[in-house]
């Protein structure tokens, strides 16, 4: 299935995309798992993420 991970960032009361990535998983579990190594990567705190499937 191809996912779509969205990282946003809470900022001034607003949610600004930091970065969307489409990625193949077989499951929302496995996306899941990338999302939580993407995180890794900001160097901004209060980085979130959102997960939806891509059509």
């Amino acid at each position: 299935m191809l996912f779509k991970i969205d990282f946003y960032e809470y900022k001034n009361g607003k949610y600004p995309t930091l970065e969307t990535l489409l990625i193949f998983a077989d499951s929302v579990s496995e996306c899941k798992k990338v999302a939580q190594e993407m995180l890794l990567s900001f160097k901004q705190k209060n980085v979130a993420y959102a997960i939806e499937e891509a059509l």
